[in-house]
C-alpha cells in the first residue's frame, strides 16, 4: 500500500469507529498493521477499540504498543492508564497517567481519562490535578466539574470540592449526582443549605427513577441536618418505598433461603462423619448481607 491508501485505509476506521461499528474498524485496522507495522494510530485506535468491546488487556497490549511507537503522544498514554485500571495493574495506571502529564495534552478530555484513572487507584491529589487541566480547558463542563469536585473531596479540600460541584450545577442544573455529592460534602445548617434547589430538581422529575431516589436521600440527608425531622423522614420513607418496588426485594424470599439451609443442614447432618474433598478448586461461602462472611 502507498503512503496515501494507508492514509485512506486509516480515516476510513475512523469514520467506521465513530459509527461504532467496532469489528469493521477493526478489521481495517488490523490490515494496516499488517502492512505498516509502526502506525501508532492504528495501534491506539485499536486499544480503544478493546476498550469498547470489554477486553482490556488486549487492549493493554496494543496501548503498550503504541505508546512505544509514540512516546510523545499523551492520548496514548491516557488510554493505557484506562487499560491499567481494569486489568487491576495499579502502577501500570501510575505510570501511564504520570508520563501523560508529563505530555502536557491539549486536550481536556485527555485530561479528564488521566483524573479518572488516578482516582481509580487512590491517587485523589494528582487526579485533581488533571482534572483542573481539563476544567482550565472547557470551564462549562458539568462533567469535567463533577470529577474535580469528588476528587478534592477525597483529597480532603472540602471547600474547594464545593465550589466545584457548585459551578457543575450552574452548568447543568440536572446533574444528580452532583446534587447528591453536595449534600453529603457537609453538615448543612438552617442558613446554608441546598434545600430549595433540591425541592427544584425533584419536581422537575416525574415516576419513580434512580435519579429521583438520588435527590430524595439527598434532601433527606439536608433535612436531618437542619433538624426538620418530619421532612426527613417522610421524603426517606417516599423515596425508600421507590427502592423497594424497583429493587424487587422479598424478606420472604430470603426467610425461605434461611429456612431451607436450616433443613437441609440438621444436627444429624452436622454431626456426620463425612470425609472432605479433595479437589483444589476455590471454595465460595455465601452468607447473608452484613453476616460477617
Amino acid at each position: 500500500m502507498t503512503v496515501k491508501e494507508v492514509q485512506q485505509a486509516y480515516d476510513t476506521a475512523r469514520d467506521l469507529f465513530a459509527r461504532r461499528n467496532f469489528s469493521a474498524a477493526d478489521a481495517q485496522l488490523a490490515y494496516i498493521g499488517e502492512v505498516e507495522p509502526d502506525h501508532a494510530g492504528a495501534m491506539l485506535l485499536r486499544g480503544v477499540i478493546a476498550l469498547e468491546n470489554n477486553n482490556p488487556r488486549m487492549a493493554a497490549c496494543h496501548l503498550e504498543t503504541a505508546t512505544r511507537l509514540d512516546p510523545d503522544n499523551a492520548s496514548c498514554f491516557a488510554q493505557l492508564a484506562k487499560a491499567c485500571v481494569l486489568i487491576h495493574d495499579n502502577e501500570g495506571v501510575r505510570r501511564a497517567a504520570a508520563r501523560a502529564m508529563e505530555l502536557n495534552p491539549r486536550d481536556a478530555l485527555v485530561y479528564d481519562t488521566i483524573g479518572v484513572a488516578l482516582s481509580h487507584v487512590g491517587e485523589h491529589t494528582a487526579a485533581a490535578e488533571a482534572f483542573i487541566e481539563a476544567v482550565s480547558r472547557q470551564p462549562r463542563n458539568a462533567g469535567f466539574l463533577y470529577n474535580l469536585g469528588t476528587s478534592l473531596r477525597f483529597a480532603g479540600d472540602f471547600h474547594a470540592a464545593e465550589h466545584a460541584l457548585d459551578r457543575a450545577l450552574t452548568a447543568d442544573p440536572e446533574n444528580y449526582k452532583a446534587h447528591y455529592a453536595l449534600s453529603y460534602l457537609r453538615k448543612q445548617t438552617p442558613q446554608q443549605n441546598h434545600i430549595p434547589q433540591l425541592q427544584k430538581a425533584l419536581a422537575r422529575l416525574d415516576g419513580s427513577t434512580a435519579e429521583r431516589m438520588q435527590l430524595g436521600y439527598a434532601l433527606h440527608k439536608e433535612y436531618d441536618d437542619t433538624g426538620e425531622y418530619a421532612k426527613a423522614w417522610d421524603i426517606l420513607s417516599e423515596v425508600n418505598t421507590e427502592w423497594n418496588t424497583r429493587s424487587g426485594y422479598s424478606p420472604e424470599t430470603d426467610l425461605g433461603r434461611v429456612e431451607k439451609l436450616v433443613e437441609i443442614f440438621d444436627p444429624q447432618r452436622i454431626a456426620a462423619d463425612v470425609p472432605g474433598c479433595d479437589s483444589a478448586e476455590p471454595i465460595f461461602i455465601f452468607g447473608l448481607p452484613r453476616s460477617g462472611t
